[in-house]
């Protein structure tokens, strides 16, 4: 009877290991994230850096939205006299679908809506800004390497404020467990490099 039992018990284990060495090497679409953010900028020396908040969850097997606050702040700098610096915060809301061409790596597309809101501080304080709206449309593939690291990249379309920008996203990720993961990302666009650092909680 212990023998039998011991039998079952092996088997069992058995089956239960692939299964868990695949939840380790999935991919997770419910998460949200804090961000550093860092913006430099081609053809002026006005830089500007702040944080951002961003989540995503699924809806379906395939289907995922996601979002974003992005709020920075421009370096100091003189027009006509005038110094100051600008305030831009970034809101985001889209819809993505999901791909899995293998076992931890799947292709996502995605389309957002954009909204910008400018405020200026100092002497720029009293001018006037539009709020302008956008969208944009991403394509990526993501890749768990093993347990505790990804990698992703793709290209993204950004219009907006009568201005378009095509840029390549790179990002990886460091899993410390189920639940927490480093994050490190950059992103080359046609006027300005944008590089993001964060922690991410994993749902």
């Amino acid at each position: 009877m212990k023998k039998t039992t011991a039998v079952v018990a092996a088997l069992s284990l058995a089956t239960l290991l692939p299964l868990s060495a695949m939840a380790e090497n999935s991919l997770n679409y419910n998460f949200i994230q804090a961000d550093y953010i860092s913006i430099n900028t081609d053809d002026s020396d006005i830089d500007a850096d702040g944080f951002g908040v961003l989540g995503s969850g699924l809806i379906s097997d395939e289907v995922f939205f996601f979002g974003g606050l992005a709020m920075v702040e421009t370096d100091p700098f003189t027009v006509s006299g005038f110094r100051g610096s600008v305030e831009l915060r970034r809101l985001e809301l889209g819809l993505g679908y999901r791909h899995e061409l293998q076992p931890g790596t799947d292709f996502n597309v995605g389309a957002s809506f954009l909204r910008d809101n400018v405020e200026g501080n100092g002497d720029f304080s009293g001018f006037d800004f539009d709020d302008e709206n956008g969208y944009s449309f991403n394509a990526k593939l993501r890749h768990r390497i093993n347990a505790h690291f990804e990698l992703g990249g793709g290209a993204r379309y950004v219009d907006i404020a009568d201005e378009s920008d095509t840029g390549l996203d790179l990002n990886a990720l460091v899993h410390l467990n189920h639940h927490i993961s480093f994050a490190l990302g950059y992103t080359l666009g046609s006027d300005e490099d944008t590089t993001t650092v964060g922690a991410r909680l994993n749902f």
